[in-house]
């Protein structure tokens, strides 16, 4: 059995792709998980479970949740391991004082050797990118964050969902240790 963090992207912002964390649980509870957990109403979920690969939890999950929420969900999994290395290495730490502005962007696969750098935007951090996260200090706010998602998306070809240093904290909290 692994323990596993899933990030649903883009559920529950501007009234769009509704899903109640309540319905959530019982979906993953539904598709056989165990020790299910949300936390928030960003679509973020712990759980526990038999299948051994994410990216076949990525498509159990997100073919479930379209049939059953009426819009295409998508979601990035991450092993407890993998979430506990990216809260361990933490490359802005040195930088960011506000853990609501310290970003990070989870990425559904490795980003292409010959991928297209990441814009600077004139007066910020440049984005740390380490295996499948990007890292981003955005003291104005989240803006930065969608603006990069966007071009990680189109230019990379790569799902992205950002998420918080509090929610990444909460998230490692959760798992226990």
């Amino acid at each position: 059995m692994t323990r596993y963090v899933v990030l649903l992207k883009g559920v529950n912002v501007g009234g769009r792709n509704k899903v109640p964390m309540t319905d959530l649980r019982a979906l993953l509870v539904g598709l056989g998980f165990t020790a299910v957990a949300t936390l928030l109403q960003s679509g973020n979920a712990v759980l526990t479970s038999t299948i051994e690969d994410p990216n076949v939890m990525t498509t159990v999950i997100d073919e479930a949740g379209s049939a059953r929420f009426g819009f295409a969900m998508r979601s990035v999994v991450r092993t407890a391991d993998e979430l506990r290395a990216v809260f361990e290495l933490d490359p802005l730490r040195h930088i960011a004082t506000d853990g609501s502005k310290l970003l990070v962007l989870f990425l559904s696969r490795f980003p292409a050797n010959n991928a297209e750098p990441l814009p600077i935007v004139e007066g910020r951090t440049q984005p740390v990118v380490a295996s499948r996260e990007v890292y981003l200090w955005s003291p104005d706010g989240a803006l930065d964050a969608q603006q990069l998602v966007t071009f990680i998306e189109r230019r990379w070809r790569v799902l992205a969902t950002s998420r918080n240093w509090n929610t990444v904290s909460r998230l490692a909290a959760m798992l226990g240790p």
